[in-house]
């Protein structure tokens, strides 16, 4: 079915518009408000229907055409890739218990427990900042080559005065 816009040949994905069409509508509020539970539409104004939480939540908080919001959707992530719950997920959230510098935001598992990016959940070590998990990757989580990489930074360090 063809979009119901007058000369547009795209496909019609929701209430007769393409895509194009419907953002360009949904974003200026055009759309009729046909919103409750379960509804990726406005319920009130500014809100809208969180499938996750189960709750309204301001618009803000939700990208084009989700039913879910952007927290909703990592914590359903975390909880589908590492077998997290919510409760869980945020009492590890925190300052880095590596750097001790920044928010942590990725989760940190035993890839040798568990093959590729998901997890079955018991090998969760905790939740790491980008820099400092990265960093633990690129060691292949090894700590014999963290440890060699620590000894070689304490026994070359600079004598040179800072620039």
């Amino acid at each position: 079915m063809e979009c119901s816009e007058t000369d547009c040949q795209n496909k019609s994905i929701s209430r007769g518009l393409c895509k194009k069409h419907y953002e360009y509508y949904w974003k200026r509020g055009l759309l009729e408000n046909t919103g409750g539970p379960g509804s990726s539409r406005t319920v009130e104004d500014g809100l809208k229907w969180c499938a996750y939480h189960r709750d309204t939540h301001p618009e803000e908080m939700f990208t084009p055409f989700e039913t879910t919001c952007k927290e909703g959707k990592t914590l359903r992530h975390i909880f589908r890739q590492y077998k997290l719950t919510e409760s869980e997920y945020k009492s590890m959230l925190g300052i880095c218990p590596i750097c001790l510098e920044r928010e942590v935001k990725y989760v940190d598992h035993d890839h040798s427990c568990c093959a590729g990016k998901s997890s079955c959940g018991s090998c969760v070590r905790g939740v790491l900042c980008p820099p400092c998990s990265t960093a633990i990757a690129q060691f292949g989580d090894d700590p014999a080559i963290m440890l060699r990489a620590i000894e070689y930074l304490t026994n070359n360090r600079s004598n040179k005065s800072v620039c």
